[in-house]
């Protein structure tokens, strides 16, 4: 039987892999081809988000 991994319940939810390697306040960064790292997000990632933080908004 095939499952979408989207479809996985609980007790089969876990964490994605190699979280435990990761540093506080960074996050996974795909490369594209399959792989990654975890850091910091890069200023690209924030390609799209508008405004200047004047109205005590927090990007979470």
């Amino acid at each position: 039987m095939t499952i979408q991994h989207v479809d996985i319940a609980d007790p089969f939810i876990h964490e994605p892999k190699g979280v435990n390697a990761a540093a506080s306040k960074t996050v996974y960064v795909a490369d594209g081809a399959g792989s990654g790292a975890w850091g910091k997000l890069p200023t690209q990632g924030m390609a799209g988000v508008s405004g200047d933080g004047s109205a005590n908004q927090v990007l979470l």
